[in-house]
């Protein structure tokens, strides 16, 4: 018994060593976002208004949809949309497959009521990728261009289960091609108090959406497309066509990848931040400016999507993007790349606070419980400082997660995301597991990892139109 506890505690001191390293990393993120948003405060740059944006002239916006086996969302999608967009100069051009009749049907039964929704059939069964899906849309609004006559300025991306905020091509028509990419912040849609796999999202995405990738963009003058809700100039769309296809079939999170594709030289991509005025007929945790949609809430589920996420991200990001830039981007590739040890080493952390309390426990009835603590965390040495140190990290972290999840869904969420960091953590974990699975199977396979498609489910009319 003391071999394992001697060797526990050399796992214990690589635990603690990786998540103090971790802890701190975050938390320099966390003081640099606290000291630049206050000096930004104190420059009161003038704050954009409805005036402003009714300013500038309708551009023609093209909203592009992939969809494979979509038909239980799209119709509802599409139909809401259409009817809530305060935006008149758009069409939107979903991308179905020619094994997929379902959703052809679906999109067929919504452009027969609006001939603004266009039906583009990629080249390939399905599923192949979100890319070569997209890719073929991008054919094809370049077609309906012949046809019509017309040029499309913004090309908006969206999924089949997003809430789109009705005034964000109001934005885009405002902040296109003045960026090359805008990106709306995502925010999933609240759910009830024990669907803690599905809160584990909103969660994480507004500490991303209102915190990290807003420090991103002002060390890097970058922002990375989340997927849905990402706006790009037709310039920035035309100047990756000469180099090939726009969106990298080769890779499972195109829209990451394509965002470094996209610095260029005195152009800038930028995250919008937007809260509507107060007013009593909106929500809230519905004023920021964002895309709203449901996640996963099935364990397995989810782990399936952030293991595409991770394998896109993490290894295919590296292989493809590589490590370049200057110290604020390589900062923050490491940051995306940390991810392969922290969700191994977060759970480590966990388990070995959990082991280390329940022995400590033990010793009340059990006197000879005192020697394996010590074996575990020796008396006056450094890991019992790394663990103390560890415990505020866990504290600090706890406590800005749950500032950024008031932000966007208020207070009761708020407090339940304090209660979800640790099932958080084990999604993570088991994501991460299977992406490493993915990668080693497709590296003796040499088979292609394809689109491992996520469930979707889309607001009931009243949910959504309280989204926004």
């Amino acid at each position: 018994m003391r071999h394992v506890f001697n060797s526990l505690h050399y796992i214990f001191c690589v635990t603690a060593v990786v998540f103090v390293l971790s802890g701190a990393d975050d938390m320099f993120l966390d003081l640099y976002y606290y000291v630049r948003f206050s000096y930004r405060l104190m420059q009161r740059y003038p704050k954009m208004t409805r005036s402003d944006l009714e300013l500038i002239p309708e551009k023609w916006i093209a909203i592009m949809i992939p969809a494979w086996q979509e038909y239980e969302v799209i119709g509802h999608m599409l139909t809401r949309t259409l009817k809530s967009m305060q935006y008149t100069n758009y069409e939107i051009f979903v991308g179905v497959y020619p094994n997929d009749l379902e959703t052809q049907q679906a999109v067929d039964r919504i452009h027969a009521l609006d001939t603004r929704v266009h039906k583009i059939i990629v080249d390939n069964d399905g599923p192949t990728t979100k890319s070569d899906c997209l890719n073929c849309v991008i054919n094809g609004i370049a077609a309906a261009e012949r046809a019509a006559n017309k040029r499309f300025e913004v090309i908006l991306l969206h999924d089949a289960e997003d809430v789109v905020d009705p005034l964000s091509l109001k934005f885009m028509n405002y902040l296109v091609p003045r960026f090359y990419l805008v990106q709306i912040p995502v925010v999933p849609l609240p759910v009830a108090w024990h669907k803690f796999t599905a809160g584990t999202y909103l969660d994480e995405f507004a500490e991303y959406h209102t915190k990290d990738i807003w420090v991103r963009e002002r060390m890097t003058h970058m922002v990375p497309s989340a997927g849905v809700g990402t706006g790009f100039s037709r310039e920035a769309l035309d100047l990756l066509a000469l180099q090939g296809k726009i969106f990298n079939i080769h890779s499972l999170t195109e829209d990451y990848e394509i965002s470094f594709r996209l610095r260029v030289p005195g152009k800038r991509s930028i995250l919008l931040r937007y809260m509507r005025p107060h007013n009593p007929g909106i929500h809230q945790e519905s004023r920021l400016i964002s895309t709203r949609e449901y996640f996963p809430d099935q364990f397995r589920a989810a782990v399936k999507q952030k293991a595409r996420w991770t394998v896109g991200v993490v290894f295919q990001g590296w292989q493809h993007i590589g490590w370049f830039g200057n110290l604020g981007m390589r900062y923050m590739l490491w940051r995306d790349r940390k991810a392969m040890l922290t969700y191994i080493f977060n759970l480590l952390g966990y388990i070995m606070l959990a082991t280390v309390f329940s022995i400590a426990m033990a010793w009340f009835w059990i006197p000879t419980a005192k020697t394996y603590l010590y074996l575990l965390v020796p008396r006056g040495g450094w890991l019992r400082d790394a663990l103390a140190l560890n415990l505020f990290f866990i504290f600090w972290r706890a406590v800005q997660r749950s500032i950024s999840v008031y932000r966007v869904a208020g207070w009761r969420q708020a407090m339940l995301a304090i209660l979800r960091m640790p099932w958080s953590n084990v999604v993570n974990f088991f994501a991460m597991m299977r992406a490493f699975r993915l990668v080693t199977q497709s590296i003796i396979t040499s088979k292609k990892i394809v689109w491992d498609k996520t469930k979707h489910y889309y607001p009931e009319a009243t949910e959504s139109e309280a989204a926004l």
